[in-house]
């Protein structure tokens, strides 16, 4: 985001040129983003899955985990993906696109955090 800070305040980068070569350098950041989040969270699930094979029981305690992970990721990477679109489209809504993702970054971790508190009260109260 730095390229883009310096198309945004020093007049010599404020060229329409300089502005499209901001908008490829964020909307590829944004697609790494997507696909991190994507392959990150496929790992993991694939991870605890393989771990949980043999027991019946530990799958099940970590089916609500992997789902609450799944959903974050699914949210997360829905936003990642709609805001490089905008970015790349250079539909002057950039700006707002990004904080909208860093609210839904926010959004997501909470979510699965209190999905997974709620979860650990739940298996309490059953055992």
């Amino acid at each position: 985001m730095s390229f883009g800070s310096l198309v945004n305040t020093v007049p010599a980068f404020q060229t329409p040129a300089r502005a499209r070569q901001a908008n490829y350098i964020s909307g590829a950041m944004l697609s790494t983003v997507a696909a991190t989040s994507l392959v990150s969270t496929v790992m993991i699930c694939l991870h605890i899955y393989s771990s949980t094979t043999h027991d019946r029981r530990s799958r099940k305690r970590y089916k609500h985990i992997i789902d609450a992970m799944v959903q974050s990721s699914a949210v997360y990477t829905t936003v990642a993906i709609a805001t490089m679109i905008v970015v790349l489209l250079n539909t002057g809504a950039a700006e707002t696109s990004i904080a909208v993702i860093a609210l839904v970054d926010w959004m997501s971790a909470l979510m699965m955090i209190t999905r997974v508190c709620f979860l650990q009260n739940t298996i309490d109260l059953l055992m």
